[in-house]
């Protein structure tokens, strides 16, 4: 059982980790926007430029997702109750969609198969 819940916690640290990682990448290079097709750099060498965007606040709000669905993925790693812990990874897979589906799709699978498999041992 505590194999199946190990698959969990490794998605909830990925969540974490790739979460936090993409959302200072994000906030100090910019990313390609598809609203206006335009490249906002955040580089401070890049300030000159006419299209200078800061996307702290899309920082904040995927940085605060990931660490709200990593840390319920690590706090259902420690409950004991079979149920509450299954439901929990399930809900913690499902809140990591927004920051790119849990690490590019990979905690999220994890978060999935754990809460599935645990639920139903």
């Amino acid at each position: 059982m505590k194999r199946i819940r190990a698959l969990g916690l490794i998605g909830a640290i990925l969540v974490l980790v790739l979460g936090i990682e993409s959302s200072i990448v994000i906030a100090f290079f910019g990313y390609y926007t598809p609203f206006c097709c335009l490249y906002f750099p955040m580089h401070p060498v890049m300030t000159h430029q006419i299209y200078h965007y800061p996307f702290y606040p899309y920082m904040i709000m995927q940085m605060t997702i990931s660490l709200i669905s990593g840390l319920i993925g690590i706090a259902a790693y420690f409950v004991d109750d079979k149920m509450v812990s299954g439901i929990l990874f399930i809900v913690a897979a499902f809140s990591s969609i927004p920051v790119f589906f849990g690490g590019f799709g990979i905690g999220f699978v994890l978060l999935i198969v754990a809460g599935i498999i645990t639920l139903l041992t």
